[in-house]
């Protein structure tokens, strides 16, 4: 089993350690409570609250104890508040001091490329990530876990907001893609660049040059573009962007090597929010989706590739 520690140009930052006796920790704050995330639904003709807590996933006693209700009798054109189980999770305590005892470090086995490598990890259950005394400033770019069992090993990068040309800025990203070794590389972005109004034309060369890069670093690797959900302006207009990038994603996916997984067209385009808003996908802003509507464009996405992989073993045969 082996673990690979990810730093700028593979600075020495951190060590990797044992302990015996185990880690001391001083006690941290108390974390604030989970609360859960509270929808509004304007009560429509014909709706029941049976009907409203199978739709947003919750049970009657929940909405009437949110709204102060006593019976089942809800008064069309009033405002509800639907507690759901899409929670708003509190920010994790952290401690306030680490103390070390019999501190450990172990022997690193490589130092490439691909990071500081520790193999042969077999038999520890409990291993310790510790500052190296001999710096000052720190930056952890990434864990790499690998063990000798069967099964696919999934990385995932992302920050909020990030666009393709804040990747292309950032010339280490791609320097450290080498470090993951992957053999399939699923890029997923699209709707920031929607709202911020960018032309499809210069969407299409900052998807160029990513990929451009990527080749550059990493030679011919699959990659696997996904088309931007469906999302409205302001609540109400559809996004046009989302449907352009769509039609320059495919149009250029032959002669720029790339496969596209359309999901804005899986998920129904602008003709289908409807339906995503019925079946309560997309979130009240329009653009970002619930909990159950990631999981629903994951199972999408899983579905295809699967059935792709099982066409292809079917061919070996």
């Amino acid at each position: 089993n082996t673990l690979r520690i990810l730093t700028p140009n593979n600075q020495h930052l951190f060590d990797l350690a044992t302990s015996k006796t185990g880690v001391s920790l001083k006690p941290a704050p108390t974390p604030k409570r989970v609360s859960y995330k509270m929808l509004s639904h304007k009560v429509q003709k014909g709706e029941t609250l049976y009907a409203l807590s199978k739709k947003y996933k919750t049970t009657e006693s929940k909405i009437q104890k949110a709204n102060n209700l006593r019976g089942n009798t809800i008064r069309v054109g009033a405002i509800l508040r639907i507690p759901t189980e899409e929670r708003v999770v509190a920010a994790p305590s952290v401690a306030s001091s680490v103390e070390l005892d019999n501190f450990e470090p172990l022997l690193k086995d490589s130092v490439s490329p691909l990071g500081y490598t520790y193999n042969n990890l077999n038999g520890l259950d409990k291993i310790y990530l510790t500052p190296n005394s001999g710096s000052s400033n720190f930056a952890l770019n990434g864990i790499v876990l690998e063990n000798d069992q069967n099964g696919i090993i999934y990385h995932a990068i992302g920050v909020n907001g990030a666009r393709f040309s804040d990747y292309n800025k950032c010339s280490l990203f791609f320097d450290q893609i080498q470090a993951l070794q992957p053999d399939l590389i699923i890029v997923s972005l699209g709707t920031n660049e929607a709202f911020g109004r960018l032309s499809a034309e210069n969407y299409d060369k900052q998807v160029e040059n990513f990929i451009a890069q990527i080749r550059e670093h990493y030679g011919n690797c699959p990659i696997l573009l996904t088309s931007p959900p469906p999302s409205l302006f302001k609540k109400k207009l559809p996004n046009p962007y989302c449907e352009q990038y769509t039609h320059v994603l495919i149009d250029n996916s032959v002669k720029k090597n790339y496969g596209v997984f359309d999901m804005y067209n899986v998920l129904g385009g602008s003709e289908g929010m409807s339906k995503l808003i019925a079946e309560n996908l997309i979130a009240h802003d329009r653009v970002h989706y619930t909990h159950t509507g990631y999981v629903e464009q994951g199972g999408r996405l899983y579905d295809a590739l699967m059935s792709n992989y099982l066409q292809y073993k079917k061919q070996q045969k």
